[in-house]
């Protein structure tokens, strides 16, 4: 890949990403071989799912390919509907960015009852 970034056509099917991802100072190494089966599929098979679970979670793949023919595998997680809003708002987002940043490093305090802390908020 030319410059570490993959170029992507239009068409992305959430309007919300960009067609581009650009990867500096990223390596990729080599995991396995997998050949097509007769319907042209290829299966990941048990190393790399469970290299890519060690990562995230996730319950899909976002398939990229670059101009060389480079391809790559985002894993994706899906978000119910009802709780896109909390993505899409971007104070709400850099709330819960800031809360797992405080968790994260030990900034947090044990409510031994919640009834009681509820109410002083």
């Amino acid at each position: 890949m030319k410059g570490g970034a993959l170029k992507m056509s239009k068409g992305s099917r959430r309007s919300n990403t960009t067609d581009d991802i650009i990867l500096p100072n990223q390596t990729f190494r080599f995991i396995a071989s997998k050949p097509l089966d007769d319907k042209y599929r290829v299966s990941l098979g048990r190393k790399i799912f469970d290299l890519l679970s060690r990562l995230s979670s996730f319950q899909s793949l976002d398939i990229y390919m670059s101009n060389e023919g480079y391809i790559l595998l985002r894993p994706m997680e899906h978000i119910p509907a009802n709780e896109m809003w909390t993505w899409e708002t971007p104070e709400i987002r850099e709330s819960f960015k800031k809360a797992l940043e405080d968790v994260h490093k030990g900034r947090t305090t044990k409510v031994e009852d919640l009834d009681k802390f509820l109410e002083s908020i």
